[in-house]
């Protein structure tokens, strides 16, 4: 398979860079071309926020950079750069080294320092990442939500339910690399995402098949990728507020239903590797707490 061949990168073609009214000097455009550029390795997440950075401020108007460049004029061009991040992080595997370009992008994007504007109300300060992360985070994670799936949703559409499913395990990779790297862990809500993923893999029941394996793999994903995020939030909280034992009893219930998950013949194989090197994970962790 060539690059061009590639489902992530025609995927991101499609969508920002080839469709209608995409050229350069569109937004769309030029961030799709910026991103394409990361994901391909023709630069580093450094050089790509540079890039970034010098686009808005080369366009910088007396009003603001770009608001007269885009109609929903700044939070759109905002907006548009993290819809295409999240669009990829949806796309590319969850197991892909790319998911964690993307999150040094988001990193790197968050040192860019704030400059003075001009604002109508006087001087104002301005990044380039400023504050539209959370938002569209959330959004997509809401988004990528599959629900119940219905056995004639199966039947009749088998391709587009497991896409749906292969893309919230993707997005639900990306956000649990971004809690392990604290990206936007202070804002209300940061630490619903894993504690309601995990509790709806590991102590939800969902009948065999690909249901199954989706929040089974969605869970082990929060614990493999975001566990010392997760201990923070579990263990050392409850423990800061004299309630130790709920932060184990937690694990131990996690631990207790991945062993249970790991005997089980159902599983498909790569669901059952994750399972079992995610309580593998929490066991070292805590060897204490499964002592016994």
């Amino acid at each position: 398979m060539t690059q061009l061949e590639e489902p992530w990168l025609v995927e991101l073609h499609k969508e920002w860079i080839s469709c209608k009214g995409c050229e350069e000097g569109v937004v769309e455009y030029d961030f799709g071309v910026i991103i394409r550029d990361l994901l391909s390795h023709k630069c580093n997440a450094a050089d790509a926020v540079k890039k970034i950075d010098t686009y808005y401020w080369d366009r910088s108007l007396d009003s603001g950079p770009l608001f007269k460049y885009h109609p929903d004029v700044l939070g759109g061009v905002q907006n548009i750069l993290y819809e295409i991040i999240l669009y990829m992080a949806e796309k590319l595997p969850y197991n892909d080294d790319r998911q964690d370009v993307l999150v040094q992008l988001i990193l790197e994007l968050q040192n860019i320092p704030a400059r003075p504007v001009k604002a109508w109300n006087g001087e104002d300060r301005f990044a380039a990442a400023d504050g539209m992360f959370p938002g569209c985070l959330d959004n997509h994670w809401r988004g990528a939500f599959p629900g119940n799936v219905s056995r004639d949703q199966l039947a009749k559409e088998p391709l587009r339910v497991k896409q749906q499913f292969d893309e919230w395990v993707n997005i639900s990779s990306f956000i649990a690399r971004c809690m392990e790297h604290r990206i936007e862990v202070d804002f209300p809500g940061a630490g619903k995402y894993q504690s309601i993923d995990i509790c709806n893999g590991l102590r939800e029941e969902h009948p065999a098949g690909i249901e199954r394996d989706t929040y089974v793999m969605v869970a082990a994903q929060y614990i493999l990728l975001a566990l010392t995020f997760i201990d923070d939030r579990v263990v050392a909280f409850t423990a800061k507020q004299g309630a130790m034992n709920l932060g184990r009893d937690k694990f131990q219930l996690w631990g207790a239903k991945l062993a249970q998950l790991a005997n089980d013949g159902d599983l498909r194989p790569d669901v059952k590797a994750a399972v079992i090197e995610a309580r593998q994970k929490l066991v070292s962790l805590h060897p204490e707490f499964f002592e016994g």
